[in-house]
């Protein structure tokens, strides 16, 4: 069971807060961060500037296909970026991420 980063832009504080407390409740990701950021982008052509708030979740490999599943269900853009990112960390971390990831469900 691997380690993952999965980065998440939302369209604002709201979105970004709603999506990482139930990928947190759910038991997908141990933890979300969030920062405002400012995005260029492409989008049908057209050249975007728009400001978002990123989340950057830390889970581990077999929890994506169930984070994606949630961020779909819950995002606001026609078409989401959930990009899965392979993470290394120090031993303790690992051991209580995956065992935050592991616990039962109350």
């Amino acid at each position: 069971m691997s380690l993952i980063a999965v980065y998440i832009p939302c369209k604002d504080d709201d979105e970004a807060r709603t999506i990482s407390q139930a990928l947190l409740r759910e038991k997908l990701v141990a933890c979300a961060g969030m920062w405002k950021m400012n995005s260029l982008f492409l989008w049908k052509g057209e050249l975007k500037d728009e400001d978002e708030v990123v989340i950057f979740a830390k889970s581990t490999d077999d929890k994506y296909e169930g984070i994606k599943n949630q961020v779909r269900e819950l995002h606001s853009y026609e078409l989401p970026a959930i990009i899965k990112i392979p993470i290394e960390a120090n031993e303790e971390y690992e051991k209580w991420l995956k065992n935050e990831l592991n616990q039962q469900q109350e």
